[in-house]
């Protein structure tokens, strides 16, 4: 497998919200095959989102999507709050509304990323079986926070993942 394909597409989130999210996937695979989510880094990096799949970012020597869909892999990224096409809100301001409905960005984040399991869990090219889940940075964060709690992820592969927590 040589050739890939990417395109945005759009994905609805359970409450109806569209956000923007990019797909790459191998050409002519016959059966459904093996699946990535994969979490955008912060970076204070705004502008990038879910583009850094197909675009790549500074810190990253190449854009992911391209080579995992040469592997054999469909691999999905969506736009997390305050990135890329949502980065019309500030983070602060993200995170204090959610604070005032008594939630959290990164929980909002956490939602989200398993709505987008589920889309892509449910694709015809996909073995939802077979799906796991890459980042790095604050996409690492989710990337485990998601795994330990969801069980449809069956890989983890993080980098760079911020790992100060407090013992106590």
């Amino acid at each position: 497998m040589t050739a890939t394909s990417s395109n945005a597409c759009g994905s609805r989130l359970p409450g109806g919200t569209e956000i923007r999210g990019f797909l790459t996937r191998p050409i002519g695979t016959p059966t459904p095959g093996p699946a990535i989510l994969y979490a955008h880094a912060h970076g204070a990096r705004y502008d990038i989102g879910a583009s850094e799949l197909i675009d790549g970012r500074p810190a990253l020597l190449n854009a992911p999507g391209s080579t995992l869909a040469r592997e054999g892999y469909v691999t999905l990224c969506i736009d997390m709050p305050t990135f890329g096409e949502r980065a019309n809100v500030t983070e602060s301001a993200a995170t204090k509304t959610a604070l005032w409905h008594g939630q959290t960005l990164f929980g909002q984040m956490l939602g989200e990323q398993a709505a987008a399991l589920t889309w892509l869990a449910a694709r015809d090219d996909v073995d939802p079986a077979r799906i796991g889940m890459t980042g790095i940075s604050m996409g690492a964060t989710l990337t485990y926070f998601l795994a330990a709690i969801d069980p449809r992820i069956k890989a983890v592969a993080h980098l760079c993942c911020y790992a100060d927590f407090s013992a106590d």
